[in-house]
């Protein structure tokens, strides 16, 4: 889902059940960054993921949130880079700096990738500025721009 949907840490752990739709793909951030809500999508292995856990999930559970341990407790965002931690340690990714918010980084490039709509991205990351957008997509404008160089240059393209 942190790849998926572009959370940030503190909002995936601040999730609870009815801010997840899975039949339309999305999830409520009520209290993001300076307490911004905004709405944010998830494909079809994430909704798979998310109906196995559920299916997991125990039923009696401290409160409303999403992520709960398996005694029922709410999950705390450091919790969470733990198990992140885990995940990197067993995959030999352990010289991966950053991690966790890198998959925001990710979904920012991906997402302007696929589409090519900086506003999008902004909404989507719940950025206020452009300019912040801008920081995580510098690599995708310039890979952008390469490709206009397909073997020709300026002066191959005055000819024409």
């Amino acid at each position: 889902m942190l790849f998926e949907s572009g959370l940030r840490l503190q909002e995936l752990a601040d999730l609870d059940l009815r801010d997840v739709d899975l039949d339309q793909h999305t999830v409520v951030v009520r209290f993001g960054k300076q307490g911004k809500s905004r709405l944010c999508a998830f494909g079809p292995h994430t909704r798979k993921a998310l109906w196995r856990y559920l299916s997991l999930r125990p039923r009696e559970v401290d409160g409303d949130r999403l992520w709960v341990t398996e005694e029922g407790k709410p999950i705390k965002s450091r919790t969470v880079q733990e198990i992140i931690r885990r995940l990197k340690r067993d995959a030999g990714l352990e010289h991966v700096q950053g991690l966790v918010h890198k998959t925001r980084h990710t979904f920012a490039t991906t997402l302007l990738e696929h589409t090519g709509d900086m506003k999008a991205c902004q909404t989507l990351l719940g950025h206020s500025t452009m300019r912040m957008t801008q920081r995580y997509t510098e690599y995708v404008q310039s890979t952008h721009a390469l490709k206009y160089f397909d073997g020709t240059g300026p002066l191959d393209w005055m000819k024409d």
